[in-house]
This record gives C-alpha cells, sequence and structure tokens, in this order.
C-alpha cells in the first residue's frame, strides 16, 4: 500500500503530505480546485512522462515521493526480485521509496530509495504498484483487447498469453528467416556454383606448395643452359686439367698451387716464418678444390631435358592465371582456396539452408497453434463463469433485466500467422442487451457511456482478488453514471477496497459516504510581496467536516441547511450499513 505521499511545487500543490487509508480515499473538491493534480502526482510515480506546465509558477522543480509498505504475497516479491535485478542488491526492509522530480524545462528525474533510475525501469515498478483508471478508462472496456485482457486476468490465463505471445514473436522471427532465405536461395545457387567453378579450377591445376619457386628456377636453368656448361666445363678444367698450348699443356691451376706448396715448405726449412704461408696454401689448396667438386655438380644438375620447356613454360603461366584471380602470391592463392571451401560447406549445410528452416517453422507453428487452441479453450471455460457472475452485478447496479454474455470469438481465415495476434488465436467481445426484448450486441455498438461504466465497474469488482495490484486509482468513475446509483456504486468500490487501496476522484456524496478517509482540496488565495498567489490545500476531514462537505456535495455550500445536513449522516449511516 501506499504508506506516505509527499508533494512539493506540484501546480497548486505547494507542500503536501499525506497518509492515506489502506481502504477506500475519496477525493472531493470543487471542479478546479486541484482533485486531479492528486491523481497527477500517482500517474508521476507509476512512471508517466510529465510536463513543464505542473512545475508551480516561480518553484525551478517540483518533487513527489511515495513511500510504498510491502507484504509477504506474490506482487509484493515481484517488486523485491525487480528491486534486486534494478539496484543490484536485496531490498532488505519492507518499505520502498518512490520518487520523481519534474524541473520547470520538462526534465525528469526518477530514484528508488535515493539512487536515481530510468523512467523505464520507474515503468517497470509503477505497473506493479499502481493501476489508474482515468476519466477514458470506461470508454476502453469496449475495445476487445481491454475486454480479453479482464477475461484473461479472470480465468487466470495471463501467463498463458504471455507465453503465447512469446512463441508467436518467435515464429514471426523464423517466417521472416525463412522469407529471407527463400528469397537468397537463387543468389545462394549461384554462389554455390561459382565457389565450385573456382574450386574445380584449383584443384584441376592441383598447384604444390612449392612447385611454383621449383618450376622459375627450372625455367631459368633451361634457359641458360648452354651459357652454364661453357662456363662451368672451363672452370672445372681450368682447376682440374690445365690448359693445352703451342709449346705444350700448361699445368692446371690445383698442380701450380701443390709445386708452390712444396717449394715453400723446402724453404720454411731455413725461414720457419714461411710455415705459415705453407698452412695458408695448403688451405687455399683445399679450398679450390671445393670450389671444383661445386662446379662438378653444377654441371651434373645440367642434364636438363629441352622438351621441358613449353610444359614448364606452361605451367608457369597456369601458376600467374591463378595468382592474378586469387593472389598475388601463393600463401593467398591457398588461403583463397581455404575459405571458398569453408563457405561452400557453410551454405550446403543443410541445416543452414532454405528446407531446415522449413521443418523448424513447421515445429514452431506447431507449438503456437497447440498453445493457442489451449488458451481459447481455457477461456470458453472463463467466459461462461464470468458471464453469470457479471449478469448478477449488474443486477445490483439496477440492470435488473440486462443480459450480457462473455464470447469467445475464433480467428479464421489465412494462414495461422495471418490469424493470429498477441492476444492469441481468440479474442474476447462482451455482448450485453440492455432491456428486455433486444437482442445482444457488442458492448461498443449498443451501451450508453453510463451502461458501460457500470460494466466497467462490475469487471473490477469481480476481478478484485484476480487482480493484485495494488493500489487502485478511480479518476471520476462516476463521471456517466449519476447520483441515483451513487450508493450502489459505492458499495463496489468499498467492496473492491477490502482487497486494494483504492483512491476515488468523485463529486457524488453517495461514493464518499463510503470512504474511510475523506480528503478535500480546497483553493485558497493569499497575498505576499509578489501579489496574490492560489495554492490548493489538502484537508482530511473527521465527522462533523465529512457530514458539512458531504451536505455541500449534494446541494451545493449556499443551499446548505439542517435538512441537507440531515441527509448526509443519513448517507453515512447508510454506508456503513451497507458495507
Amino acid at each position: 500500500m501506499l504508506d506516505q505521499i509527499t508533494i512539493q511545487n506540484l501546480a497548486l500543490l505547494e507542500d503536501v503530505s499525506l497518509s492515506p487509508s489502506a481502504a477506500l480515499n475519496v477525493i472531493s473538491g470543487e471542479t478546479g480546485g486541484g482533485k486531479s493534480l492528486l491523481v497527477q502526482a500517482l500517474k508521476l510515480l507509476r512512471g508517466e512522462k510529465g510536463r513543464p506546465g505542473l512545475v508551480r509558477f516561480g518553484a525551478s522543480a517540483a518533487t513527489v515521493d511515495g513511500v510504498f509498505l510491502l507484504t509477504q504475497g506474490e506482487r509484493s516479491q515481484k517488486v523485491r526480485d525487480l528491486y534486486e535485478e534494478v539496484m543490484g542488491v536485496p531490498l532488505e526492509a519492507d518499505r520502498l521509496v518512490v520518487s520523481r522530480i519534474l524541473d520547470s524545462n520538462g526534465r525528469s528525474k526518477a530514484r528508488i530509495d535515493g539512487r536515481p533510475i530510468t523512467l523505464k525501469n520507474l515503468q517497470a515498478f509503477g505497473a506493479l504498484l499502481i493501476e489508474i483508471h482515468g476519466q477514458g478508462a470506461n470508454r476502453t472496456l469496449v475495445r476487445s483487447e481491454t475486454q480479453t485482457e479482464f477475461l484473461d486476468t479472470f480465468g487466470g490465463l495471463r501467463e498463458s498469453r504471455h507465453e503465447f505471445r512469446s512463441q508467436l514473436h518467435s515464429l514471426r522471427d523464423l517466417h521472416r528467416r525463412w522469407l529471407e532465405a527463400r528469397d537468397k536461395e537463387r543468389e545462394k545457387r549461384e554462389r554455390v556454383e561459382f565457389l565450385r567453378y573456382c574450386l574445380s579450377e584449383i584443384e584441376a591445376f592441383a598447384p604444390g606448395e612449392f612447385e611454383y619457386e621449383e618450376l622459375k628456377e627450372e625455367a631459368n636453368l633451361l634457359q641458360h643452359q648452354d651459357r652454364l656448361r661453357s662456363s662451368l666445363t672451363r672452370g672445372w678444367e681450368r682447376l682440374y686439367e690445365g690448359q693445352e698450348l703451342e709449346g705444350g699443356s700448361q699445368p692446371s691451376l690445383l698442380e701450380e698451387v701443390e709445386a708452390i706448396i712444396t717449394e715453400t715448405e723446402a724453404l720454411s726449412e731455413i725461414d720457419t716464418k714461411l710455415e705459415g704461408a705453407v698452412r695458408i696454401l695448403r688451405e687455399a689448396s683445399v679450398l679450390l678444390e671445393e670450389g671444383a667438386r661445386e662446379l662438378r655438380d653444377g654441371l651434373s644438375r645440367l642434364s636438363l631435358d629441352r622438351e621441358r620447356i613449353p610444359w614448364v613454360s606452361e605451367r608457369l603461366a597456369g601458376f600467374e592465371r591463378l595468382l592474378d584471380r586469387f593472389g598475388p602470391g601463393m600463401e593467398e592463392l591457398f588461403q583463397a582456396r581455404n575459405r571458398m571451401k569453408e563457405e561452400l560447406l557453410d551454405l550446403e549445410d543443410p541445416k543452414k539452408g532454405m528446407e531446415a528452416l522449413g521443418e523448424e517453422l513447421k515445429k514452431q507453428e506447431r507449438l503456437v497453434k497447440n498453445i493457442g487452441e489451449s488458451l481459447t479453450k481455457a477461456r470458453k471455460l472463463a467466459a461462461k463463469k464470468l458471464s453469470g457472475l457479471l449478469l448478477a452485478e449488474l443486477k445490483d447496479l439496477e440492470m435488473e433485466r440486462a443480459r450480457v454474455e462473455v464470447r469467445v470469438v475464433d480467428h479464421e481465415g489465412g494462414t495461422l500467422l495471418e490469424q493470429a495476434s498477441d492476444l492469441g488465436l481468440s479474442s474476447v467481445e462482451v455482448f450485453l442487451a440492455p432491456n428486455p426484448g433486444e437482442p445482444l450486441s457488442p458492448l461498443a455498438e449498443t451501451a450508453s457511456g453510463g451502461e458501460v461504466a457500470r460494466v466497467m465497474l462490475a469487471l473490477k469488482k469481480i476481478l478484485a482478488d484476480a487482480d493484485r495490484v495494488p493500489v487502485l486509482v478511480f479518476d471520476e468513475v462516476d463521471s456517466e453514471i449519476g447520483g441515483r446509483l451513487g450508493l450502489q456504486l459505492g458499495a463496489k468500490l468499498a467492496w473492491v477496497a477490502r482487497n486494494h487501496q483504492v483512491f476515488c476522484v468523485t463529486h457524488l456524496p453517495q461514493i464518499a459516504a463510503f470512504a474511510e478517509m475523506h480528503v478535500l482540496i480546497r483553493k485558497l488565495v493569499s497575498e505576499d510581496s509578489r501579489g496574490e498567489r492560489t495554492t490548493a490545500h489538502v484537508l482530511t476531514l473527521e465527522e462533523p467536516d465529512r457530514v458539512l462537505e458531504l451536505a455541500s456535495m449534494q446541494v451545493g455550500k449556499r443551499a446548505l441547511d439542517e435538512a441537507s445536513l440531515e441527509e448526509a449522516r443519513r448517507l453515512l449511516h447508510l454506508a456503513r450499513t451497507w458495507s
């Protein structure tokens, strides 16, 4: 329940603090006196948007603080769970302080227990704590969506409807993905064909990991093998065989070096310092022999088949074509091949294709259909019971001979997705025949404003146990009913207040008589250095003042007399007896 509400600088409400009753709180006052501002304060606590004009002239900001007491019930537990989710810590106490600050520029701040929260989170708390039925609430009853909500609340079917809605959204998402897959199927097939063609080209060529570099080396050798053979042969022969000259043969370089080594060794016996020269010459001889062997090995590699030249050239040209498309180098070529293989596997994965999505879609359609049909069946059972209870309540509201029927209408025609809405595969329509001899017709077509208001009130009374929102606000619920039904309406509100904390803004003394707490909003004009200022004062009425206010509500202040005061006392007595 709302234990205390404090309001500062909200239009005419300069500084107000109210500790309401846990049952029925009635708010009365002259038209334009500020009654709606108290409802506006509750709307701000619930998370509704404010506007700059709500801030009192001359003030920098308007503030509303509400202290809510929690119990151990299901709704209070939901508040605790939400608190831990939003605030990150468990709620330790059994009270919650909700604050709203609205500055003169229209900027808004929200706090829970002094810590800032987003407006979205405040709205989540507000939906658990407060429900407000404004002056247009009765008109919303003629909408099928509202009637469906009432029936589902009565039948305990809201969780089933939420489950249907969740699964329907999954079905819609699957259907969207299936349509996208279908639209892209041709594009996908073209991509698969392209990838297969590219991979077949690479695989048919079958490039080796080091083949390209080896072929370039072989082509270079084939192109210059004559020059290589001539030069290598001359070098090898000069090192090993020497040269033939006109006057005889010239020894090879290795033979000349060996002769120098022998001669130097002999000289080293005379000059020992020549031993170093001998050692260096022997090392040079060894190196020359190794060089000669390398030249010989080079010659042995020149045993190349000239007929390979066309094949090598063609093979290199093939590499160049592949590298132009998938290169620029061999590493990039092999990376491109691997990427195309992976993409092809992904595109050809049966789990990701249109057919797989189609199977998943059928499975989800069956699930949605089963949930929707079960929900419709449960609604029809609940509708029959609700129709009987509604009829009994309307008799108490002077619609003794009216007939009422809550009908569940199946959605027909088209596909499942075309039939389904977030409400299910069916919707609810309240049919009413207000007078004998008239046929049952939809509430929107036949009922007057007063009749709709009575149906709304009857529903709220029936749902008092099922609808566990702790704080209910009725803003001029009597606007289309009138005084003749005031006592019945007041009795219904008092009954609802057994399970809820109820706030009711009313002009009818017959309703106000049932209040456990009667709050009067009165405008007063004062004068200060800035001139005249109007302020709305919130007064909690005790018994004598209640009698005076009830009489004023009935005949007006100017017509007050002992008879009207006596009538007010009689109303209070009737209300206490009735409830």
